[in-house]
């Protein structure tokens, strides 16, 4: 179970954040935690008592992105980051016996070292970086262009590069593996009758090979 301790402003720790995780839900294969990344790269930040919401890109063992100036954090302070995969809805009218509704969903949790890029240089970098894996997801790509207002130091005024270390790395993919033979078959045909995407790239997710 990944954890992270939230520091106090006189260093002392005080709280903890961590997911529950059961054993059938965990998924410890790191090909699959960096496709879920990669695929879905908008994620949740958790530094203190503040919460953001950004696009981070996985690089090499750390991650990138960048915030406006105001939204900037503290150097070296640690975070945990969330990537939502995939999630939906599912019917207990699917189970071979009548039971409750859940909810199947993909995430990753990663708790790592925040720390500011503030030069042009590195901040130019993360951008372009960005813009390539974003490049890679879509047909219709868009040539790095930064607007004439933010161009030399106004872009390191406006903006602010963050990378995340990558220290721990946790990942939850609950997707029926604690139901029986019977109900996974269930849940597997009725999401077969879905057209949203959501359902079916669970779908994927659970026919994957080994996925139990």
């Amino acid at each position: 179970m990944s954890t992270i301790k939230k520091v106090t402003s006189a260093g002392e720790s005080d709280k903890t954040l961590t997911m529950y995780n059961p054993k059938h839900f965990i998924n410890d294969n790191i090909d699959e935690l960096n496709s879920l990344i990669d695929q879905y790269p908008f994620a949740t930040l958790i530094t203190g008592e503040e919460v953001g919401h950004l696009p981070l890109y996985r690089e090499g063992n750390k991650l990138v992105g960048h915030m406006a100036r105001r939204n900037q954090l503290k150097l070296g302070e640690k975070v945990k980051v969330v990537f939502n995969g995939p999630q939906t809805y599912i019917n207990s009218s699917w189970y071979a016996k009548n039971d409750v509704p859940t909810w199947n969903y993909a995430v990753v949790h990663i708790d790592g070292n925040l720390k500011l890029i503030e030069d042009n240089k590195g901040i130019l970098k993360i951008l372009n970086f960005s813009n390539d894996h974003m490049n890679q997801q879509y047909e219709e790509k868009w040539d790095m262009y930064v607007p004439e207002d933010l161009r030399g130091e106004q872009l390191s005024k406006a903006i602010v590069g963050i990378e995340i270390s990558i220290d721990n790395i946790e990942g939850k993919f609950k997707l029926s593996q604690n139901r029986n033979d019977a109900d996974y078959a269930g849940v597997l045909e009725g999401l077969s009758r879905r057209e949203d995407e959501m359902s079916q790239k669970i779908r994927q997710l659970m026919t994957r090979p080994q996925p139990r």
